[in-house]
Parts: C-alpha cells; sequence; structure tokens
C-alpha cells in the first residue's frame, strides 16, 4: 500500500509519497488552505497522482493545536476542581519572567475566574477519601457552567492521579447533563502529581479540543473510506485519530517531532550520530538536539512562559522565526524580526498574495537569495518588485538603500536563531562545535551556514527534500504510547517487584492501544523510566530503566551519573522516586531512501548566474537534481530544489554523499 506523510503548517502544506511497489519517493508542496485543510490535501494527493477511491496509508503532522493555544483562538472552557484550588491557573509558580520588571504582569490563564467553579470533596496523597462528592453540587457547579455557554469542561481534582473515582463519577454527571459537551478528565491527561501542571495541561486540552475534533473529523470525512489516518504526537510518533481527537494537547509540536525524526533517521544511514535539527518553515523556527542518534526529550512543554503541558514530547526549542515572519521597527526605532508571521494568507508580499508588510522572504528575494520565477516544484509565481516595495517604507526610515535593509533582516533573523541554538547547546554546557547542524525546512537553506558561523559550528548538512522534510519524517516515525503514573516514595522504600508491577501495568496500557493498529507496525519495543531526585529536592532527573534489571543500586547509580553529567556533582544523598514512564512502540517499516556510489568530483554546468548582494560579481545557481554523489562544491552557489533554495557563501566548501546530503564544511 502506498504510504504518504502530509504536514500542514501555518504557511505551506507538504507532501510525501512513498510507492513500496516500485520504490520510488515523490514530494509536493502547497500553500496551506487553513479554512478547509483538505483542500491543500486533495491538491497534493492529485499532484503525486493519486486518484479518487485509492487507498493509502496516511500519516499527519499539524501545527493545528499549536496555533490554537498561541494565539489564544480555541474553544471557552469552564474548570471544575476542589474547593479552595479555583485559582490554581492564576497563581501558577513563584518564578518571574523579568525579576525587576515592576511593570510585568503573568500571562492570563486561559479560563477567566467566572469560569472556574469548585466542588466540596477531598482525597488525601495517597487516594484516600476524605470529603466524599456529592451529585447534586456537582449538577449546580455543572449547571452554571452549561448556564455560560461553555464548550468544553476541564476537571482536574487534588490528588485524582492517586484516585480517580471523583473526576470519573464528575464526567459521567457530565455526560447525563450535556451529552455533546467536550470533557477532559486530569487523570486520564496527566496523572502525576503538581496541581499547577496538572491543571494547566488538563485545560488546555479541553482547550483545543472542539477545534481539534471538527479538523479531526473533516480529514477523515475526506479520507478515511479509502486511508488509515495517523497522527504525529509531540514525542515523535504516530497515535490513532481516536487518541488525536480526545488528547490534542499531546499534538502540541507535531509538525516539529516530525522532522526531527527524520534528520535522526536519515543522518544515522550517513553516520552523523550528534547533530542539531533547525526547521525554518513560513511561521517557526524550530531547534532540537540529537546526541548518539537520540533526540533529547522533556516531560514538559511551555507554550507560553510558565504555561506548561505536561507530555512525554521532543525537547523542541521554537521561536517565531520563518520566512514570514515580518520585520518592524520598535518604539525606540529600531529594526526588528518576528515573532509576527505573515503565514499563507496574505504571505509575504512576493507572493501576489495581497501581503503588503516586508518579511524575510522579501528581504531573501532583494538580496538575490530566491529565484524571482519560483520554484520548479510549486506553481506559486513571485513578484520580486512586490518584495523591494515592502522593503521601502523601511529604507526610507533608516535613510538606507532597499539592499541594506535586505541585509540587516537577514542578519537579525539569523541571530534570533542562532541565540534558539544557544539556548540548547552552549547554555547547557554542550559545545556546538562538536555538532553537525541538519538544515531542512522550505526558507531553513538560505540560512543555515551563516546561523552555523554565528555559533560556532563547523558543518552544516542540507539532506535531500529539505522543504518537504517533516513530511518525510512521518513516513520514519513509529507507532509510540506513553502512559505516565505517579510513585512518591523513598527509593529504597519501594520493593523491586512493586516497581516492577507497575511498570509492567503501564507497558500493558499501551500494548491494548498499540493492539488496534492493524497492519501499521511489524514489532514492538518497550522504553521505560522514572523521574527520580535526592530527597528534599525540587526538581527531577529522567533516568532510563530496564525493566528486566531493577535493582536499588543500579537506579541509583544510573541516577548519580546522569546528575554527575548535568550539574558535575555525586552528593550520595537518598533518592525518591517521583513518577513512572513506559512508551510502546510499534516498529512501523521504513522507505528505502535512495544510494549512489560517488563519481566525479566536477559540478555539473550552472543553469545560470545571479546576482546575490553579498558579492560584486554574479554567482553559480545549480540544479540539485543535476548534482551526484562525490561532487565537490568549491565556491559561493544558490542550490535550487523544487520546494527550496540553499544558499553556500564563499568561506565553505561542500561535497555531496552518496545519500544525497549536500555537507558543507565551514573554513
Amino acid at each position: 500500500m502506498k504510504r504518504i506523510g502530509i504536514d500542514i503548517g501555518g504557511t505551506f502544506t507538504d507532501l510525501v509519497l512513498y510507492d513500496g511497489d516500485q520504490n520510488v519517493i515523490s514530494s509536493a508542496k502547497t500553500l496551506s488552505t487553513p479554512e478547509a485543510p483538505e483542500q491543500a490535501v486533495r491538491q497534493l494527493l492529485a499532484d503525486v497522482g493519486i486518484g479518487e477511491g485509492e487507498s493509502f496509508q496516511l500519516m499527519h503532522g499539524t501545527t493545528l493545536v499549536t496555533n490554537l493555544i498561541v494565539e489564544r483562538s480555541g474553544a471557552k472552557v469552564g474548570l471544575v476542581t476542589t474547593r479552595g484550588f479555583r485559582d490554581v491557573l492564576e497563581s501558577m509558580r513563584a518564578d518571574r519572567q523579568h525579576l525587576y520588571d515592576l511593570q510585568w504582569d503573568k500571562p492570563k490563564p486561559f479560563i477567566p475566574r467566572y469560569l472556574r467553579v469548585e466542588v466540596n470533596e477531598r482525597l488525601d496523597h495517597r487516594g484516600n477519601v476524605l470529603i466524599e462528592l456529592h451529585d447534586e453540587d456537582v449538577r449546580n457547579s455543572v449547571g452554571y457552567l452549561l448556564e455560560h455557554d461553555v464548550e468544553a469542561v476541564a476537571v482536574c481534582l487534588l490528588h485524582s492521579y492517586a484516585n480517580p473515582v471523583h473526576e470519573r463519577r464528575i464526567a459521567d454527571i457530565i455526560e447525563e447533563m450535556a451529552p455533546e459537551l467536550p470533557v477532559t478528565i486530569s487523570c486520564d491527561v496527566n496523572p502525576e502529581i503538581r496541581e499547577y501542571e496538572r491543571t494547566s495541561t488538563t485545560v488546555l486540552n479541553s482547550y483545543a479540543l472542539p477545534k481539534t475534533k471538527a479538523y479531526v473529523a473533516r480529514l477523515e470525512q475526506a479520507f478515511s473510506r479509502t486511508s488509515v489516518i495517523r497522527y504525529m504526537h509531540s514525542g515523535g510518533g504516530l497515535v490513532s485519530a481516536e487518541v488525536a481527537r480526545s488528547m490534542p494537547i499531546h499534538l502540541a509540536f507535531s509538525g516539529p517531532a516530525a522532522g526531527v525524526r527524520a534528520a535522526t533517521w536519515v543522518c544515522q544511514r550517513a553516520g552523523i550520530s550528534d547533530i542539531v535539527t533547525v526547521d525554518m518553515g513560513g511561521t517557526s523556527f524550530d531547534v532540537c538536539l540529537v546526541q548518539d542518534g537520540v533526540p533529547e526529550t522533556t516531560g514538559e512543554l511551555e507554550v507560553e512562559w510558565e504555561i506548561p503541558i505536561r507530555a512525554r514530547a521532543l525537547n523542541i526549542n521554537s521561536i517565531g522565526a520563518g520566512g514570514g515572519s515580518i520585520a518592524w521597527i520598535d518604539a525606540g526605532g529600531a529594526l526588528r524580526v518576528g515573532p509576527r508571521s505573515a503565514r499563507a494568507d496574505p504571505g509575504p508580499a512576493c507572493y501576489n498574495r495581497g501581503g503588503t508588510e516586508a518579511t524575510v522572504t522579501d528581504a531573501n528575494m532583494v538580496l538575490g537569495l530566491l529565484n524571482p520565477a519560483g520554484f520548479s516544484g510549486s506553481s506559486l509565481v513571485l513578484d520580486a518588485n512586490k518584495s523591494t516595495r515592502a522593503l521601502q517604507s523601511l529604507a526610507e526610515h533608516f535613510d538606507q538603500p532597499v539592499g541594506e535593509v535586505a541585509k540587516g533582516i537577514y542578519s537579525i533573523v539569523n541571530a534570533n536563531m542562532a541565540q534558539a541554538i544557544r539556548e540548547i547547546t552552549i547554555e547547557k554546557g554542550i559545545d556546538p562545535r562538536d555538532f553537525t547542524v541538519v538544515s531542512f525546512g522550505g526558507a531553513g537553506g538560505q540560512h543555515a551556514v551563516e546561523v552555523a558561523k554565528e555559533v560556532g559550528a563547523r558543518r552544516v548538512a542540507f539532506p535531500a527534500l529539505p522543504g518537504t522534510f517533516s513530511a518525510l519524517g512521518l513516513l520514519a516515525a513509529d507507532m509510540r504510547y506513553s502512559r505516565s503514573k505517579s510513585m512518591v516514595a523513598c527509593l529504597l522504600d519501594v520493593p523491586m517487584g512493586q516497581l516492577s508491577e507497575a511498570l509492567a501495568t503501564l507497558e500493558q496500557q499501551g500494548l491494548s492501544l498499540l493492539a488496534s493498529e492493524h497492519g501499521m507496525a511489524d514489532r514492538f519495543s518497550v522504553e521505560c523510566s522514572a523521574d527520580l531526585r535526592y530527597v528534599q529536592q525540587s526538581h527531577e532527573i529522567n533516568v532510563d530503566l530496564d525493566p528486566d534489571d531493577l535493582t536499588h543500586e543500579r537506579i541509583y547509580a544510573a541516577f548519580e551519573t546522569m546528575h554527575e553529567r548535568l550539574y558535575g556533582t555525586r552528593l550520595e544523598d537518598p533518592l525518591e522516586i517521583i513518577s513512572l514512564h513506559v512508551t510502546v512502540s510499534g516498529r512501523v517499516p521504513r522507505p528505502s531512501l535512495p544510494e549512489e556510489e560517488p563519481g566525479p568530483k566536477a559540478l555539473p554546468e550552472p543553469v545560470r548566474h545571479t546576482k546575490v548582494e553579498f558579492f560584486d560579481e554574479p554567482i553559480a545557481v545549480f540544479a540539485r537534481e543535476a548534482m551526484r554523489a562525490g561532487m565537490a562544491i568549491t565556491r559561493p552557489a544558490l542550490i535550487e530544489e523544487p520546494d527550496s533554495i540553499l544558499y553556500v557563501p564563499d568561506d565553505c566548501s561542500g561535497r555531496i554523499d552518496r545519500y544525497g546530503n549536500i555537507t558543507v564544511e565551514l573554513n
């Protein structure tokens, strides 16, 4: 059966098709259609020759949930919580984003106070019932929310991770009173300690729930008769449409996670294990650290400062720096770039869709880094004159030529992206000189080498199909289901049999979900870990566990090794265990990527020469499809893809490897 990866971003929708029978990979790209995402998908399916009624497996990555949360365009949500905990969302944590800024305000909660109601019930931290829940109390509270026309309800009670009985009863009552109203209960979405983090995650799931359900329904209505649809989650694995529909919070970093999976897979084939992935699309710039072939993971993401999502996820640092990022002048008269984006509609000025504000793409057009004729793999026609006009007002403000302003935009966005890389490397004591920067995304090729220079990296790799790379990553992802459970106790007080039993229970929950994935996976694997800390510390470290070799001594040694690696010390103090995590993966067969033996080093004839603002003389432009393994790049060049353009400056040298990757060494 044909397998298709579809990545729907804020600006573009990308498709990669793998035909296993013919062993052929093809790709296509078009502008996104946010109001009707299936329209862009249908167009791309037609572009790669998929006819109406033809069967295929569809793997999908989306920025829908991210955008709903970042833009605060989700549902009107009500919260039901334990009496006395109505203001957990308001209290947040004790941190301040700007320590000495007396004018600073906390981010506003996603639910206003009048839509947060309390019920009189109480459990202790072990799940024992201290105050019984009364149905009439619940009905009164839920009735109040219904009178205020909430579109979804979040239920988060104190200590429900230890005993879900009260939360499940509230969910039953809500279903009796309003059968169609979407409900999220915290014991399903995040059964772990810490009230604020658990409440935030539950609320954000409900916040995204109605529109995500509608989105999944649209795609199922359009394609489920002929295809199996699976969704990429933030942890870099695939889940069923049912999980995506009911737990949309796990899709918060769906699209970027697919790109990390693709980069890890492609680089492992090329023998590169330590990489920094950089994904520059139309709206955002996403970076992730991969060491020894394993992407860095986290148990918590932040969608805004101090507004967390609790989920097992790839640790992706995302900033508003993409091809559509808008250049503007701040109150002090300085040039700024992003985070606001022109997105797909109206898009950059050169897209001819009504955009008039200067964007990074427009700056790149003025600099000569883009082809005014557009991309060979897209019907989009670009207008260089509109880019020049968009930058004109900025040029007048600074009394500089348009070309100089374009250079300024280019330098600023590069500096912003370099800082995002420093946050996951230098600021954690990791030397970026030891890592290869792997660039993908439609806009990444024009910036990656200069960004790598800023952080001191020595090598940049451009894999094949960079403009649709995240869609390729969807075809390299496994089915992955994660389950967690809090178990707060001193490590030495926990019998290893009890720990093994708890891990086995979580494993079985994941396996039961995989059991329904008929025909998707050919073998299974299990990963176990625990959040541990020294007694009386505030923060945990996630440590891998071997369920077949559980001893107090091995767990303690693994923790101390990790603590020394992160903080430089081994305290040799007692440990306590906080939470357990199990991820069950079903291996999905990978596509067979092309490979060729290296040949002549000489490059093909340029398709043309073009003026680039950084050089006095025109530089050569090559077609990537004409480049072969073994060829060397020894001069400044632009390399045109069907959906992107790569820029190689003058102080670099590059080579095409046997897998089609272009590796650029920084001199």
